[in-house]
């Protein structure tokens, strides 16, 4: 809620925030607001001025602005294939067993207090 209230806030509409309170078809006001303000400016003023906010933003990037990212190629998230193209990386799924074989899942079940309670049912 902080960065919604100081998007609001900052943007004169702060009464907007307690619609962001949860997720629902009552925040289409809000949607709709915030629509109308960003398409009123270039993304070059936006990014400025968001930048004077403690907030959390980013543009939303075509796939062509997301290979050329300095920061995606940086952490490795773009990959060149054998001709040439760049393109995101597959991302990774951890690992769900631990060096023992034996799964994170199973470890936390049996710790519970339920699952405890079951054994000596």
């Amino acid at each position: 809620m902080k960065f919604i209230k100081n998007l609001l806030g900052a943007l004169g509409k702060p009464e907007m925030a307690p619609l962001c309170e949860w997720p629902g078809a009552h925040q289409k006001p809000v949607m709709d607001f915030l629509a109308a303000t960003f398409r009123g400016k270039p993304l070059a003023h936006w990014m400025t001025w968001l930048d004077t906010l403690d907030i959390c933003y980013g543009p939303v990037n075509t796939l062509p602005e997301a290979i050329a990212d300095p920061n995606l190629l940086k952490r490795g998230a773009i990959v060149v294939a054998d001709d040439g193209r760049k393109h995101p990386r597959a991302p990774s799924s951890a690992s769900r067993t631990s060096r023992h074989g034996r799964s994170i899942a199973s470890r936390c079940w049996a710790s519970t207090p339920m699952r405890s309670w079951a054994r000596h049912r």
